[in-house]
């Protein structure tokens, strides 16, 4: 089993090397969304890893699309992340997609309607509010 700051280090050292390995190593088409890894989860005993990524894309086609071009190149990045990993058993990747930014999104663009609603319709007019 690993120690809390072992888990940490190499979840920071997961993270620097998918983030070159998808801005530098992969040349699929279909990657087309800019992504951002939000949260690494390596278990105890350092076998496997979570990867959430975060996808920023024109439209959820393309977002797919770019979901399965990095799934699809797990074997290469897997490869990449043993070279660098300095420990006996290199963690077994699996990627997944970060509801929590999209969900967070949709809560900011609900906010915005509102506030915009709300400026466009006040409930109490201001003339009111000086008397």
């Amino acid at each position: 089993m690993a120690d809390k700051r072992r888990q940490q280090k190499v979840c920071r050292i997961i993270r620097e090397v998918v983030s070159e390995a998808i801005l530098y190593n992969i040349s699929d088409p279909r990657l087309t969304a800019v992504v951002s890894i939000t949260e690494v989860e390596v278990t105890p005993d350092l076998r496997e890893a979570k990867i959430y990524l975060s996808f920023l894309a024109v439209d959820e086609v393309s977002k797919r699309k770019s979901f399965s071009a990095i799934k699809h190149a797990r074997g290469h990045i897997q490869t990449l992340l043993a070279h660098e990993l300095n420990i006996r058993f290199c963690p077994i990747i699996s990627f997944c997609e970060d509801v929590k930014t999209r969900k967070t999104n949709e809560t900011l663009r609900l906010i915005d309607q509102v506030t915009e609603e709300f400026t466009k319709n006040p409930l109490v007019n201001e003339d009111e509010l000086q008397e």
